[in-house]
C-alpha cells in the first residue's frame, strides 16, 4: 500500500505548476501532461507490505487476531477482500506499517485499486499514532506548554485523527485537526494509473 500523503505524491509537480502559471502559462490540459511526462518530478514514494493476518508476530507468538482485524493494535491497518467479478484482486490482510520502504514510482506498472476517504482518514491516524501519538513523553510535553494537567484523552468519535484532551480545569483542547485532501477527494493527477494503459502511473 502506498502511504505517501497525497499532497506528497504530487509536491514537485505542484511547484513546477506554480512556476509555469506565475510566468504566465495557463494551466490547460497540455500544459499539464507535459508537465506530468517529466520523469523527473515527484520520483519517490513510501509503501507498506500487505501480510496475512496470521504471520502477524510479536516475539515470535502470533499476535490477538481479534483485536488486529478490529484495528486495534498499533502500527497496523487491516484491509478487506476485494473482489471483482469472480477475481480476486486483493487478499483480506493486514498492513504492516512497522515496515515502510522508499520506491521509484517507475517500477510501479499499474494501481489495483484506491482506498475511500473514511480508509484513507483511517490510514493517517493509523500512521500519526504509529509515529507519535503512542510517544510517552509527548504528555508531558504538553502540560509543560499548556500549563494544566491532562485528565482525560480520546479519539473523537466523528474523525479519528481528532484527539479530545479534558485538562484538569475542564476545558477541553483539540490534540489534532484533520489533514487536508485534494478538492477532487482523493489523488487527482494520481488517478490516471487506474488506466493500465498509462504510461508513468503512480
Amino acid at each position: 500500500m502506498v502511504t505517501t500523503h497525497d499532497c506528497g505524491l504530487d509536491k514537485e509537480f505542484n511547484v513546477r505548476l506554480k512556476q509555469l502559471e506565475e510566468d504566465g502559462e495557463e494551466a490547460t490540459e497540455e500544459l499539464l501532461t507535459s508537465i506530468e511526462d517529466d520523469e523527473e518530478l515527484d520520483r519517490f514514494l513510501q509503501v507498506s507490505p500487505l501480510v496475512e493476518p496470521g504471520a502477524v508476530k510479536q516475539a515470535g507468538v502470533v499476535v490477538d487476531q481479534v483485536l488486529l482485524l478490529a484495528g486495534k493494535m498499533v502500527g497496523y491497518l487491516p484491509v478487506p477482500e476485494l473482489v471483482v467479478g469472480e477475481e480476486q484482486l486483493v487478499p483480506a490482510a493486514i498492513v504492516d506499517l512497522n515496515y515502510r520502504t522508499t520506491i521509484d514510482r517507475l517500477t510501479q506498472v499499474t494501481r489495483v485499486t484506491s482506498i475511500s476517504d473514511a480508509a484513507r482518514t483511517q490510514l493517517r491516524y493509523v500512521l500519526a499514532r504509529t509515529d507519535a501519538l503512542r510517544t510517552p513523553t509527548l504528555e508531558f510535553e504538553l502540560t509543560s506548554v499548556i500549563g494544566k494537567t491532562i485528565t482525560k484523552a480520546r479519539v473523537s468519535k466523528k474523525n479519528p485523527l481528532t484527539i479530545e484532551l479534558t485538562l484538569n480545569d475542564e476545558t477541553k483542547i483539540a490534540l489534532m485537526q484533520v489533514p487536508g485532501s485534494p478538492s477532487s477527494g482523493g489523488p487527482a493527477r494520481t488517478s490516471r494509473s487506474a488506466d493500465p494503459g498509462q504510461r508513468n502511473p503512480k
